[in-house]
């Protein structure tokens, strides 16, 4: 198998996944954790200091866990089942991971929600979601602010500043997409950790969004067709639906995604003495013809990606992405731009192969819930000093890697 696909088809060992973080820590001390087979040591900066720290985390597989069972997962009143993604995946988070995010944000850190999910499903789990200083959705495609934390915004918009646009606004979330309008606060469910600790409504930093229409094409175009839209990356788009691979489109719009054994075009099966339907043995074999098809028919569409473009693997597919987002970008430009915040001075959570750049970036360390790709595995076990693995599982992860966090920042 070529290399480039073995993070690919590499699964997520039946778990988890959606939203990386990281994060500005306030620490006031020295702190040292004591795990079963190395030492972690954090050494902060306290909260007179001019750089606080910030925390970013992953969603899926890092706050929020999918289980291969439902027999596996966690029951209520501990667990929160969210609304389904937009390919039919369960996920959860506990009730401790909303809590003890809050009391990072407490202790005077930042907090950034860094996830590669689509708008639609974003916007759905966002009553369900820890209350952050920003959110990055599509592989760091897009930002977003909480409301309460740009009143200056609004006063800009007044002035004529579009650098921002509401996405809770009844034009929806991508300024006249059509999208699901982000949900007011109050609208969130009735539970009372989550009226406290639960994300509120949000505004879109299109300053951000700008940088990425070299490849995207302006946000304008949003409400339009996928297949109609300009720019590079729907140029890429649509040679990859022209090469018979399935990408997901929906509701995404400054990346899209591939599954990858779809691809290749599929020569017909002779069978010229109409013998009736193919055998296990005969069904097998296509299908593996039709996964190296998909392999090679990747590899040349990848070869050929223009410079503003670039790829990166989750949950086993490939996510062709603007060159200027990424998660670490994303990070490095809120550090910069929004917070003033040095990345030496942050530190991360995820599990899957589009966290790593940002782990490696955080001056802090990275904290790993699980491994769901093999690449994050040999990133911790080749970095020892950088990465903290948990030694939980699911939701229990989160809160183990969280309690270590907000320990350091006491």
């Amino acid at each position: 198998m070529p290399p480039v696909f073995r993070g690919i088809w590499a699964t997520s060992r039946g778990r988890l996944q959606m939203f990386s973080f990281f994060i500005f820590l306030n620490m006031t001390q020295r702190v040292v954790a004591c795990l079963p087979d190395k030492t972690l040591t954090l050494t902060t900066t306290c909260r007179s200091n001019t750089y606080p720290i910030r925390i970013l985390t992953d969603e899926a597989g890092t706050l929020v866990h999918y289980y291969e069972s439902e027999a596996d997962a966690p029951g209520m009143p501990e667990v929160l089942s969210l609304p389904e993604s937009a390919t039919g995946r369960k996920a959860r988070i506990s009730i401790e991971t909303l809590k003890l995010a809050a009391q990072v944000r407490a202790s005077g850190a930042r907090l950034v929600l860094v996830s590669g999910t689509r708008y639609s499903t974003f916007v759905n789990r966002l009553p369900f979601l820890p209350r952050a200083d920003a959110y990055v959705i599509e592989n760091g495609g897009r930002v977003f602010y909480p409301k309460k934390d740009v009143a200056s915004v609004s006063a800009a918009a007044g002035s004529g500043d579009k650098g921002h646009t509401e996405a809770n606004s009844g034009e929806g979330g991508g300024g006249g997409s059509g999208e699901p309008s982000c949900p007011d606060e109050r609208s969130a469910v009735g539970d009372p950790t989550l009226t406290a600790h639960a994300a509120s409504a949000l505004t879109e930093d299109l300053k951000w969004r700008e940088t990425m229409e070299s490849a995207t094409g302006p946000a304008s175009q949003d409400a339009i067709a996928p297949e109609d839209r300009e720019g590079p990356l729907w140029d890429v788009y649509r040679a990859a639906v022209a090469e018979g691979f399935e990408v997901d489109t929906n509701t995404y719009y400054t990346m899209i995604r591939i599954k990858v054994k779809t691809g290749g075009k599929k020569p017909a099966r002779e069978n010229p003495e109409g013998k009736g339907a193919e055998g296990p043995q005969e069904e097998e074999e296509e299908e593996e013809e039709g996964e190296r098809g998909g392999e090679a028919a990747m590899e040349k569409l990848l070869a050929s990606l223009p410079s503003d473009l670039r790829f990166v693997t989750n949950f086993g597919l490939v996510d062709i992405c603007p060159l200027r987002s990424g998660k670490h970008n994303a990070a490095a430009f809120l550090a910069r731009e929004h917070f003033d915040i040095p990345l030496a001075n942050c530190a991360s959570m995820g599990d899957d192969d589009n966290d790593i750049a940002l782990a490696n970036s955080m001056g802090k360390g990275a904290f790993i819930t699980t491994f769901s790709s093999e690449s994050v595995e040999a990133a911790a076990k080749g970095n020892p000093e950088q990465f903290t693995v948990a030694k939980s599982e699911g939701v229990q992860a989160s809160e183990e890697m969280l309690r270590l966090i907000v320990a350091a920042c006491s």
